[in-house]
């Protein structure tokens, strides 16, 4: 059965772990952790972090690094020792995410300018998951509005590239503001997708809002989900503007788990 989780995404900046422990007190079992920055990759804060997860009986479903602005540039450019240095970087966060239990790993991937061939797209993320792979770390590729990912079209050829050994993170948020329609997102990626950011979205407004509090084809969506097989989790992601009060994520969990598990 799915759980709904929340992500610390929700209330940032508010530092990871005062992050991390609002969630805990939000009625969910499964988080989605941002780490964000480099002294929060080291030992004794990962033990922090999982001493919170342990009182707040919290499990990790997957794990969003800081870089992913910087990731064409890491992974995807021409300069394959600049893509090395980069793999060994995302180690340390590879490491992180298996010591806190996670199942997967969010790649953005490459800004439109950077990627001019799916092919050699699709081997650098194949550099990139067997690497996460060593770590017992499923690699995700999500739907971005400022990536390439943000296009059913290369989605479809992505995936193609890669025989179908390819995993995804689906967002709403993300296909709407790419102006994509998220059942057709959910086509292209079929059943790799391995981890969903759920959220909703007010379309007069064009603003993110909490799941079930805006007027997206949430319904739609989840039954285009189910029908690909999806029974993984689903991440409430919105950012700290879109709610008034942390009781609006907890209900809108509640509600969220009743409707997808009806």
């Amino acid at each position: 059965m799915s759980k709904i989780g929340v992500s610390t995404a929700c209330f940032y900046p508010m530092y990871t772990e005062k992050a991390l422990e609002e969630v805990s007190t939000l009625g969910v079992s499964v988080c989605e952790i941002f780490l964000n920055c480099f002294s929060e990759l080291e030992k004794p804060f990962l033990e922090k972090l999982r001493g919170i997860l342990r009182a707040g009986n919290l499990s990790v479903t997957s794990i969003h690094p800081f870089l992913s602005a910087m990731e064409g540039y890491l992974f995807f450019s021409s300069y394959d020792r600049r893509t090395d240095d980069g793999i060994e970087i995302y180690k340390k966060m590879f490491y992180a995410a298996q010591y806190l239990g996670a199942e997967y790993f969010v790649l953005h991937g490459a800004h439109g300018l950077v990627c001019n061939n799916v092919e050699e797209y699709a081997e650098s993320y194949r550099r990139i998951a067997r690497a996460a792979n060593e770590f017992g770390i499923t690699l995700t590729h999500e739907n971005v509005c400022r990536t390439v990912s943000n296009s059913v079209d290369f989605i479809r050829k992505f995936k193609k590239s890669l025989n179908n050994d390819v995993s995804f993170t689906f967002d709403i948020k993300q296909c709407i503001r790419a102006g994509q329609n998220p059942l057709e997102m959910i086509d292209a990626m079929g059943d790799c997708i391995q981890n969903v950011h759920i959220n909703d979205y007010d379309l007069e407004k064009k603003e993110c809002r909490l799941p079930l509090c805006g007027n997206c084809d949430i319904s739609g969506i989840i039954e285009k989900l189910k029908s690909y097989g999806y029974n993984g989790n689903y991440i409430i992601e919105v950012y700290n503007d879109n709610y008034s009060s942390k009781d609006e994520i907890s209900v809108s969990a509640q509600r969220l788990e009743s409707f997808i598990n009806c």
